[in-house]
């Protein structure tokens, strides 16, 4: 053989060589592909098994006051924050601006109320796949700009005293030393 002829046969014995290799990495590659299928579906099955709800015992009578009592300060700090701040604002600029914060004082109320209805049944009933706490919200926000009467500004400011309401409330629970418990 002449080196030409060598050359040949080493480039041929080196694509059967390559092709070979080629194959059997195909084959480990579709191995490894299904049996990677396989466990994803295995993971899916006990993901779908996991996402069932869980339900959870009875709440304790105790439990059931307390959550009743913490909904009802909430509700009364509220309602003492929104009259005291419309009272300063109608003190402050006119009538028609204490109103508008009065129209979002109360849509802030009623999101609560649903919010504290919705919380309270977690885990003890199917959960809703929408619920209108945030169309009441929208709702008032989309008429505040129809309407002659309305400003959106303090319509969104007497919807957010709830939340000063519930960091108030927060703020002082914090600071105020807890009671002992007698074991």
């Amino acid at each position: 053989m002449t080196s030409a002829e060598d050359q040949a046969g080493i480039s041929l014995n080196l694509s059967a060589l390559a092709e070979e290799n080629m194959g059997s990495a195909i084959a480990e590659l579709e191995t490894a592909t299904q049996s990677s299928a396989q466990e994803n579906e295995e993971d899916r099955d006990s993901a779908d098994a996991s996402n069932e709800p869980i339900v959870l015992p009875p709440a304790s009578e105790a439990s059931m006051q307390d959550y009743l009592q913490l909904q009802q300060n909430l509700l009364r700090l509220t309602l003492v924050f929104t009259v005291a701040i419309f009272l300063v604002v109608l003190g402050t600029y006119s009538l028609n601006t204490a109103l508008n914060y009065v129209i979002g004082a109360v849509t802030g109320i009623v999101y609560l109320r649903m919010l504290a209805n919705s919380v309270g049944k977690i885990g003890r009933e199917k959960p809703k796949p929408s619920s209108g706490r945030l169309a009441v919200f929208v709702g008032v926000m989309v008429a505040s700009p129809q309407w002659q009467q309305l400003s959106i500004l303090p319509v969104f400011l007497g919807f957010l005293t709830y939340k000063a309401a519930l960091i108030a409330f927060v703020v002082w629970t914090a600071a105020m030393p807890q009671p002992e418990v007698a074991s």
